[in-house]
């Protein structure tokens, strides 16, 4: 349902926005990544696993199933667009994405534990819309492609705020504790 809504209702309008700011969207190329047919998500749009360019106003769009370098082929692109709308967990392609600094437009259901306070300005790496607001989906992905000041600012904000959600706190807390033990010790150890 999440592709299906990405593909019909929001692509067609980033493909919009993209021509609008002057870019040709037939040089863009949407990749779809994990166990995803067209034939299951989109049978009416596509015709033998080959998507037409008309519903998506020119963009192509490239189903690659499941890829041999996941970390790779993330790391590859310019945003990363996370439709979610169901499921449990961490979504494991917005989270390396994220740790890669590359931003990310989603919906609020992807961004489930990832304590996204400040979705309007980038801050963290991810601009956030909701599945009700395609129109307001492509803004995000369009301003992130875009925006090179806004795009910096995400990627940046991405990559720290990964490390601060997710990184072992407890160890840097272990690391710190030991090397101030270490220090107190040596000093007590220096003048004997």
């Amino acid at each position: 349902a999440a592709l299906r809504w990405l593909l019909e209702r929001t692509l067609p309008l980033i493909s919009d926005r993209l021509r609008a700011l002057g870019h040709d969207p037939e040089e863009w190329t949407l990749s779809i990544i994990g166990n995803v047919t067209p034939e299951k998500c989109a049978p009416s749009l596509c015709d033998g696993g080959v998507c037409t360019q008309a519903f998506s106003r020119g963009i192509k769009v490239h189903f690659a199933g499941y890829v041999a370098d996941l970390d790779l082929a993330i790391s590859a692109g310019i945003v990363l667009l996370s439709p979610r709308l169901a499921g449990l967990g961490l979504s494991t392609k917005l989270m390396l994405g994220l740790e890669r600094g590359l931003p990310a437009v989603s919906t609020p259901h992807g961004t489930t534990g990832y304590n996204i306070s400040r979705p309007a300005v980038g801050e963290q790496g991810v601009l956030i819309a909701s599945h009700e607001d395609p129109e307001a989906f492509a803004a995000a992905a369009c301003s992130l492609i875009s925006d090179g000041a806004l795009w910096a600012r995400a990627s940046r904000g991405a990559k720290r705020h990964v490390w601060e959600q997710f990184a072992p706190r407890g160890l840097q807390d272990d690391l710190d504790s030991l090397l101030r033990r270490a220090a107190l010790h040596r000093r007590s150890h220096v003048g004997s």
